[in-house]
């Protein structure tokens, strides 16, 4: 995973942004954060399985916090309560469930639905790469 932080390709304009991902499932977790930290230099990407180990970690460096919905202990809409962070977050989950879509939006959340194929994670990347792939 990428381990930069600060300027991408030396401009001092631009911006690293450091991205949390949060997928109780280690196979998702790590594919999520690979295919963000793919984007190139403008993401910093890091990833856990414990909802509850990143609330630890969420120590306002973070820009954007990309969790699943359905994890143990800690669902992805009760992480988002409970996160003390100006973060952006993202519910990226398969849950097909018009409620918790609503809900994530009533917590400032964008949802991003996992779906088939690369689009769900091209839009992911996008939100919170500010670019298109």
């Amino acid at each position: 995973m990428g381990l930069g932080t600060g300027d991408a390709d030396g401009d001092a304009g631009a911006h690293t942004r450091r991205v949390l991902v949060v997928d109780d499932e280690p196979m998702v977790a790590t594919a999520v954060a690979e295919y963000l930290d793919a984007v190139g230099d403008a993401l910093d990407v890091v990833h856990t399985t414990a909802p509850t180990a990143a609330l630890e970690r969420l120590d306002g460096s973070f820009d954007w916090v990309v969790t699943d919905y359905e994890m143990p202990r800690l669902d992805g809409l009760a992480l988002i309560e409970r996160a003390e962070t100006d973060a952006e977050f993202v519910v990226f989950s398969g849950v097909d469930d018009d409620a918790v879509v609503r809900q994530a939006r009533e917590r400032g959340a964008t949802f991003v639905s996992k779906g088939v194929g690369t689009g769900p994670y091209d839009e992911l990347a996008t939100l919170v790469a500010g670019q298109e792939r």
